[in-house]
């Protein structure tokens, strides 16, 4: 739909599901991975949209704060919907879509969407949930958008868990492949849902029926018509009764809310379990004739429940994930006793959370809508273990003396019971919560992290000693030597351009932290981190939010590698949600000369020095001058990205050796949108990186 007075084209759609209780379970999983259930969501996103097709979405700052400010404010208010209401000013970031992402930052807007889930367990969750409801299919599909931001949180009062994913772009978007028609379920697809509950999606898109089919489409250009003139569904070589959901201004009943590029028929009964299905469309597209035919397979009538059989203590609980059947799953059990020893809640529609109340065994039956069932055994053993697993906390080096340290959160294994926490010579903290010192108790599942003073002195070292459940660990920093420094590297909101100007190799998985061993106020803050091999000409990747194993499998999925080593003098980029501190890094400064910047390979080199330069200082220090007197050109450009400003620094010693000297290169900077080195005072420094091109 198009606003009138306005170039930007909007959408803006609710999915809601049921929430089971969330609250009431006390279940913490939502809040405390926040930005892991937003990564997944992002990249469930780009993999559905690679599927029919579509270029990914690129991840932009501005509208991730818009969708967390939106979500704030629904959760904040118990409210629904894409509109904030100005009269409830807790959290308000703005009435409309519109003005949310204008606050946000977010410029030149040109054409923006939201869609919204309520009660998905996972991010991924979340997603599914959006691709089954019809409108908010169209939306993720879109054409004219180009750049994601998804908030994902839990607290809501009456529906748990919140999703709300922003869709925007602040320029024409590339168009998709010439003749190119998405239709979802893809051709060849497996595990289709079979049906959609109608009445879950606002606006409603079956009016007097609920439980109906799982929707099929096809989608082209944004803004095409797209004129249908045979659209079937077929199984067994009989047609399945569907209502046909059209945008096109051609069609006799032109659907409200379907675009006009976009069709879909909408089965009126649930598809059959186990079976292939195919979709034929014939039709127009702006006029040029468009057919296509294809297939897909729904899921199995089979449900799946894991982990089975389920171990859980007294006090603990176990999230089952169940699969198979409609999706739409209900729990009974039975056992000996006078009472239960397990309760259960269900989060999202596929997440199951079982809590060990007392010693005993129970049977449990999972059931979805259609009578399909899993039966799961369910032992829950009373004082099974008590003493952790030994604690392994990583030691820091290279600190500053007097610095004040912390360890990564330390996920603690082995005991299924309560266990005792004392600490000395340092503080400790459970699960990201406020240091301390007093006794405390650690439960099954939670993490703990170590604080420490490094000591005044250099070449020292410090220890905080905890002991957990009678298990003793400790956490040592020791500080740098005497001929080195240490840096404390700020990110700002979005993307940074960092840089190591230290000796020191930085270790980004230590750096960072990762999944398994997450730094409190670092990694949940920073998406992920990336550095550029000359060498193989190729993109390194880290993301702090997966185990170096999901980093590097993503990244070989993608074409890039893994990135585990950022060597002294290289430059990088970290995405951060926001504003954060990197741990300490030390070192004696990266030292660029004539032989080592003419070693670097022509090209682009991400690249870093260990003290304040301007650039033409720079160029100086790594160039040989071609005749006395004259300025080296050693180099074509020099770039620094400034997060604040979202701006590029430009400097160019071929201009700055032309009459006029610096003057062409402010006026060059001012010419393309660039900004000025020496306008602004601004130098090249040991924690920035910056990209030079040697020609």
């Amino acid at each position: 739909m198009r606003p009138a007075g306005g170039p930007a084209a909007w959408r803006t759609l609710c999915r809601g599901l049921l929430a089971a209780a969330l609250l009431a379970a006390g279940w913490q999983h939502a809040s405390a991975q926040v930005p892991e259930q937003e990564f997944a969501a992002r990249n469930q996103v780009n993999f559905r949209r690679a599927q029919v097709g579509l270029a990914p979405l690129a991840l932009n700052a501005p509208l991730t704060v818009a969708a967390r400010g939106h979500l704030n404010w629904l959760v904040f208010n118990n409210q629904f919907g894409h509109v904030q209401n100005p009269a409830l000013p807790t959290g308000f970031t703005g009435e409309f879509l519109q003005d949310r992402i204008a606050a946000a930052g977010y410029g030149n807007l040109q054409s923006g969407s939201e869609v919204i889930s309520f009660g998905p367990a996972t991010g991924v969750e979340g997603v599914e949930s959006l691709l089954q409801a019809i409108y908010h299919r169209f939306g993720i599909f879109g054409t004219s958008v180009d750049e994601q931001g998804i908030a994902f949180a839990g607290g809501h009062p009456a529906n748990g868990n919140v999703l709300v994913a922003d869709f925007a772009a602040r320029a024409a978007t590339s168009p998709p492949p010439p003749g190119w028609a998405g239709t979802y379920p893809f051709d060849g697809q497996s595990n289709v849902p079979v049906d959609f509950y109608s009445n879950e999606e606002s606006p409603d898109p079956v009016a007097g029926a609920n439980r109906i089919g799982y929707p099929v489409s096809l989608q082209v250009k944004d803004f095409s018509n797209l004129a249908v003139q045979s659209f079937t569904l077929s199984h067994s070589g009989q047609s399945v009764p569907a209502v046909l959901l059209t945008g096109s201004p051609d069609a006799p009943a032109p659907d409200a809310h379907t675009p006009t590029s976009a069709a879909a028929l909408l089965p009126i009964a649930p598809l059959a379990y186990g079976a292939t299905y195919t979709a034929s469309f014939s039709g127009t597209s702006d006029g040029v004739p468009i057919s296509r035919t294809w297939s897909f397979t729904t899921v199995s009538a089979t449900v799946t429940v894991a982990p089975s059989p389920v171990h859980v203590a007294p006090g603990a609980q176990v999230l089952l994930s169940i699969a198979g059947g409609s999706g739409r799953y209900g729990a009974n059990w039975s056992y000996a006793g006078p009472t239960s020893p397990i309760s259960i809640v269900f989060a999202g529609s596929q997440t199951a959370i079982v809590s060990g109340l007392t010693a005993g065994e129970a049977t449990l039956r999972i059931s979805d809508v259609d009578g399909h069932d899993a039966l799961v055994t369910v032992i829950v053993a009373a004082g099974a273990d008590s003493s952790p697993d030994p604690i392994v906390f990583p030691p820091r080096n290279g600190v500053p003396p007097g610095a004040v340290i912390v360890s990564p959160l330390v996920r603690v294994t082995g005991f299924d019971l309560p266990v005792a926490v004392t600490v000395s010579a340092g503080e400790y903290s459970i699960n990201g919560a406020a240091y301390g010192t007093a006794p405390g108790t650690l439960q099954p599942g939670d993490r703990l992290s170590l604080r420490v003073t490094a000591p005044n002195g250099h070449d020292a070292v410090a220890s905080a000693l905890v002991s957990v459940g009678g298990v003793a660990a400790s956490f040592q920093v020791t500080t740098h030597s005497a001929g080195s420094q240490a840096l404390f590297p700020p990110l700002g909101t979005g993307w940074n351009l960092m840089g190591n100007g230290l000796s020191g190799t930085l270790d980004p998985v230590a750096e960072f932290g990762h999944a398994d061993l997450p730094l409190p106020g670092v990694s949940a803050q920073i998406e992920s981190v990336w550095a550029w091999n000359p060498a193989t000409q190729k993109w390194q990747f880290h993301s702090p939010l997966l185990t170096p194993a999901q980093s590097a499998a993503y990244a070989a999925s993608q074409g890039f590698e893994p990135l585990t080593a950022i060597p002294p003098g290289r430059g990088y980029w970290a995405l951060a949600y926001a504003p954060v501190a990197l741990l300490p890094q030390s070192g004696t400064p990266v030292v660029h000369g004539v032989s080592t910047f003419s070693a670097l390979p022509q090209g682009w080199n991400l690249i870093a020095i260990g003290a304040p330069l301007t650039p033409p200082a720079f160029n100086v220090l790594v160039g040989d001058p071609p005749l006395p007197g004259q300025l080296p050109t050693s180099f074509e450009s020099l770039w620094m990205w400034d997060v604040a400003q979202t701006k590029w620094f430009f400097y160019s010693p071929f201009l700055e050796a032309l009459p006029g000297g610096l003057a062409n290169v402010a006026a060059y900077a001012a010419s393309h949108g660039l900004l000025d080195f020496t306008a602004s005072g601004r130098q090249l420094g040991p924690a920035e990186g910056f990209w030079v091109y040697r020609p």
